[in-house]
């Protein structure tokens, strides 16, 4: 009897508990985007554009803390472009792509061409905790990682209570948005 209090309690958070919000800010991608796969005991699930340019895959990472446990959204997506001579990774640091040591040679104007008021406009929206966009050379590919409070879900231990933080179409829209522009990325060009 005992048993079936602690299993159902939020504190013993089970995928099936979140799995919802999971599912939830996938909706708000579509369209243009389609589910394509789901795996609910990985806590994740793969969107595509119906062209097939585009996939994300959306996942929870989960993180605790003393009395709670929060489940971050996070989004990754890989994406053809181009980018520096040499690999490296720009994460946001205070509101601006930095790239992380060692930077890349020439990889200057690259950061520069992500500040674009687009660019911006999206993290504005997004609530980001960590944001990477690693490039790749030899495939020509960027990759995103973007984990964010937007589609979070918090569960606290006392009392146990599961408070999902929704994501909204704007939301989606900006994340789309950010996509668009690793794809069209040029290095900015001094005046």
């Amino acid at each position: 009897m005992n048993t079936e209090k602690e299993s159902a309690s939020p504190s013993r958070t089970s995928p099936n508990l979140i799995w919802p919000s999971l599912r939830e800010a996938a909706r708000s991608f579509c369209p243009p985007y389609g589910v394509v796969e789901e795996r609910p005991d990985g806590l994740a699930l793969r969107l595509r554009t119906p062209d097939g340019k585009d996939e994300l895959t959306l996942r929870y990472r989960s993180e605790r803390g003393l009395f709670l446990r929060t489940y971050y959204l996070v989004i990754e997506a890989t994406v053809p472009g181009n980018g520096p001579a040499e690999a490296g990774t720009l994460v946001l640091r205070r509101r601006k792509l930095r790239w992380k040591r060692p930077a890349p040679q020439g990889g200057g104007p690259w950061s520069e061409g992500f500040s674009s008021p687009e660019v911006r406009a999206a993290l504005k929206l997004l609530q980001v905790e960590k944001l990477d966009l690693s490039w790749e050379p030899g495939q020509g590919t960027w990759s995103l990682s973007l984990k964010t409070l937007a589609g979070s879900v918090t569960v606290t231990f006392f009392p146990p209570l599961l408070t999902p933080n929704p994501f909204m179409r704007e939301e989606a829209r900006a994340v789309d948005a950010l996509v668009r522009e690793l794809r069209r990325a040029r290095p900015r060009r001094p005046a």
